[in-house]
């Protein structure tokens, strides 16, 4: 059985409830490949803003929290 034929088969048997569920994890799975297309396309701005020569932030000592 293929996974689309046995996910046909859960949704068939699924509860209302649980239907409503699984469509709201669906629509999260879609949305998230928009998310990570929107990440990277911030980190490239941001590289292209700051590149090689921007200030280097990595050794910034922190002060210790009181």
């Amino acid at each position: 059985m293929s996974v689309q034929e046995r996910l046909h088969q859960l949704v068939d048997e699924l509860p209302g409830e649980r239907l409503d569920e699984l469509l709201r994890f669906a629509e999260f799975l879609d949305q998230r490949s928009e998310w990570d297309a929107l990440r990277e396309f911030g980190r490239g701005h941001l590289s292209r803003l700051y590149g090689a020569d921007g200030p280097d932030y990595s050794e910034v000592p922190l002060k210790p929290c009181r």
